[in-house]
């Protein structure tokens, strides 16, 4: 897929995440969809499963003012002819007047006949960076 695809797959994404959409979020995911983060791996077997696991960390988002969350740069590496790492770069607007951030995770992108679609999610810096900022965050969980 070439870039100007992967803007505008990861332009789609970000309008989900930024309207805490878990259903339009997770229709970006294949089935199954894995997710890394500081050492935790979740498993989505299908795109129900998907939603239930993320529509309460979109939530979670919106009630801390942390839903704006926009990409502002992307960038690909070619494994095959259907298969891309992304490295997207977020930026992470508060609500609350504190000084907005960024960082970079890592998504495989299967790109086929069925579609582009994301197969898993390697989110250490978005964690690390909001535990950072929030420490708090998680506990109200």
């Amino acid at each position: 897929m070439d870039l100007p695809g992967v803007r505008k797959f990861f332009k789609s994404y970000e309008e989900a995440v930024c309207a805490s959409d878990a259903k339009a979020m997770v229709s970006h995911y294949g089935e199954p969809f894995m997710a890394f983060s500081l050492g935790r791996v979740v498993t989505m077997p299908n795109h129900k499963e998907a939603i239930e696991s993320s529509q309460p960390y979109l939530d979670l988002l919106k009630r801390a003012g942390l839903a704006k969350c926009i990409v502002v740069d992307i960038s690909t590496t070619t494994v095959s002819d259907h298969f891309s790492l992304c490295h997207p770069v977020f930026e992470m607007i508060p609500e609350d007047g504190k000084p907005a951030w960024q960082f970079r995770n890592v998504y495989g992108m299967r790109h086929d006949d069925k579609g582009p679609r994301l197969e898993f999610a390697i989110s250490d810096n978005e964690m690390s960076n909001l535990l950072q900022r929030y420490p708090a965050l998680f506990q109200s969980q």
